[in-house]
């Protein structure tokens, strides 16, 4: 009888500790994958990091242009009613002394502007190019004579003239000759002698006719502007180009500074 009892008690216990044993068990298996968690690897439900990599993509390719100046804008810079008036000024500037610069009107829009039937003239004499600064309107025929005593030539797109904005090389030519070129594209145009590397001057090639020429103290002044609201370019070799607003009334003087100009 005790025998019966004591192996019905150990099979009791033997039971008990099975299931305790298997609770734990189970309490310590790691859920399924896909059991309350998201599919990492499914396309449709992609991984915080591509939402994240995706996302500044996008705000990569929405980035914000840049802005563009008021001038370059057409039809923002339209001429208003009234008898021109004109712009007297002067650069504030040590370089003026040195070389001349370039002031004009950065574009004026609504109107058309014919170039010269007569050819501009660049010289050459002394070793110099004269004048040293030469604004002229875009499509207008300038003349390269040799009134030196030795050879020259005249080029631009190369060396210390690589930043231009036409390219074109007149060759070596001798004395008394004369050379032509049309500029047909706005901007500015340095020239160099590759017979003479201290030779060297530059054309600014305007959309108006609206342009000047500094004096060694600065000076300037810009003739029959017509009204309205304009930006003024001064542009020098030894300054960083900077653009002023001027308001030009009917039949008035407008008058303007260059300041704090910064140099290249």
């Amino acid at each position: 009888m005790k025998s019966a009892i004591y192996h019905v008690i150990a099979a009791t216990v033997t039971a008990l500790l099975l299931v305790g044993c298997s609770g734990v068990e189970d309490s310590q298996k790691p859920a399924p994958a896909n059991q309350g968690s998201t599919d990492v690897g499914s396309p449709s439900s992609p991984s915080p990091t591509a939402n994240a990599t995706n996302g500044g993509t996008q705000q990569q390719d929405k980035e914000t242009p840049k802005e563009t100046a008021i001038a370059d804008k057409p039809g923002t810079a339209v001429p208003e009613p009234g008898d021109p008036g004109s712009i007297k000024g002067v650069v504030k500037s040590p370089y003026t002394r040195l070389a001349q610069g370039a002031v004009y009107i950065v574009r004026v829009d609504g109107r058309e502007f014919q170039p010269p039937e007569k050819s501009v003239v660049m010289d050459q004499k002394n070793l110099i190019f004269i004048p040293h600064v030469l604004p002229v309107l875009v499509g207008t025929t300038i003349d390269f004579p040799n009134s030196d005593t030795v050879r020259h030539n005249v080029f631009s797109g190369s060396g210390h003239c690589k930043d231009t904005a036409q390219d074109f090389n007149l060759g070596q030519y001798d004395v008394g000759v004369v050379k032509h070129v049309t500029f047909d594209k706005v901007g500015v145009v340095p020239l160099c002698c590759n017979v003479h590397a201290e030779m060297n001057a530059y054309i600014h090639v305007c959309q108006n006719p609206y342009f000047s020429a500094t004096d060694k103290r600065g000076n300037f002044e810009i003739p029959d502007v017509p009204p309205g609201k304009w930006q003024l370019k001064f542009s020098h070799e030894r300054t960083i180009d900077k653009v002023i607003e001027v308001v030009v009334k009917p039949g008035e003087e407008a008058n303007v500074e260059f300041t704090d100009l910064e140099r290249k």
